[in-house]
């Protein structure tokens, strides 16, 4: 007589596998659900690539980690008409929002959205038809507007040339008018440098190529830095306000009673930017006294290259430059 057949799973071990599986399962979800909880709260983002337009820079970096208050940027753009501009302040602002949780980025299509765009332009006084494409930084009440044109450099050799009639954008911008920006509007009070005159110093509003310092005022300006000239002279003192005084390559002596008005600066814990012209030594200014107390010895110092790349064994000429957007003008020139 044939033997009946056995189950291969009787139903009390079929019912220990399925409680077995379902155990296994809940505990795979709740280490999934710990990793999650953990990322969302401890992340770090690797940048793979080397040349990346959206690394942010070390200043940028340190203005995010600072920022106290919500900063709240308004991207006031026509996606359609410039979309590699749009794209790249989008990108730009991203990294921004990924940096600092103090950073609040919306977009504004006025083209498609007109009722935002609306509310937009009456917010911020926006009434001149020019006004379009640009960003908008606010922070508690103060704002400050980046506009397009000041995003990217503008490059007119082929229109010069004649080989084209278009004018390219080149070198991305926005970073520094991105930080400018956040900066200006998070501290309401502004910094401000002073230019010393009266002993042949470069000032801030000589735009001469080799001698003037206006290019250098821009780069105040950029950086949210007021700037004003000030003479020592007479009864004259530093202002309370001068956060960096600026004494641009003297080329004649300061008076005992200026000296002893930027020392007194110095030891109050105020900040100094000291050239001295090259012209003008060994000559001394007497600065050179002021620094000797502090550790800072001021020679009549000269470095020379011997090779085939100066004049005279004294002034350095550079004739190859690196693949950048920085040393792009300089190409198949040289730099004394």
């Amino acid at each position: 007589m044939e033997e009946p057949r056995r189950p291969s799973f009787i139903t009390g071990r079929r019912w220990l596998f399925s409680l077995h599986f379902l155990l296994t399962l809940a505990g795979l979800l709740a280490v999934l659900g710990m990793v999650n909880y953990l990322a969302a709260r401890h992340f770090v983002r690797l940048d793979w690539s080397a040349g990346s337009q959206t690394r942010l820079s070390p200043i940028t970096e340190r203005v995010l980690a600072g920022l106290t208050n919500d900063v709240r940027v308004i991207i006031y753009y026509d996606r359609e008409a410039e979309p590699f501009l749009y794209q790249a302040v989008a990108g730009l602002l991203r990294e921004y929002r990924l940096r600092s949780p103090r950073i609040r980025v919306e977009t504004v299509d006025f083209v498609s959205d007109p009722p935002r765009a609306e509310m937009v332009k009456a917010t911020y006084k926006l009434t001149g038809a020019t006004e379009k494409n640009l960003v908008i930084f606010d922070c508690n009440g103060n704002w400050r507007f980046v506009e397009k044109k000041l995003l990217s450099d503008l490059d007119v050799s082929g229109l010069i040339s004649g080989q084209t009639k278009e004018v390219r954008r080149t070198h991305f911008r926005g970073e520094m008018e991105f930080t400018s920006a956040i900066l200006s509007v998070s501290n309401p009070r502004s910094l401000k440098a002073y230019f010393l005159r009266g002993h042949g110093e470069h000032q801030p509003d000589d735009d001469n190529a080799v001698a003037g310092y206006s290019e250098f005022a821009g780069v105040l300006r950029e950086n949210n830095v007021k700037f004003d000239v000030l003479s020592l002279a007479g009864a004259s003192d530093i202002p309370a306000d001068c956060n960096l005084l600026i004494i641009a390559g003297p080329t004649s002596p300061l008076a005992a009673d200026e000296l002893e008005k930027i020392e007194r600066y110095l030891r109050q814990g105020g900040r100094a930017f000291i050239l001295f012209h090259y012209g003008a030594l060994p000559r001394a200014v007497g600065l050179e006294r002021v620094l000797a107390k502090w550790g800072v010895q001021v020679g009549n110092n000269v470095v020379r290259e011997s090779r085939a790349n100066s004049v005279a064994g004294q002034d350095v000429v550079v004739r190859r430059f690196g693949v950048h957007a920085i040393t792009k003008p300089f190409y198949k020139s040289m730099l004394q």
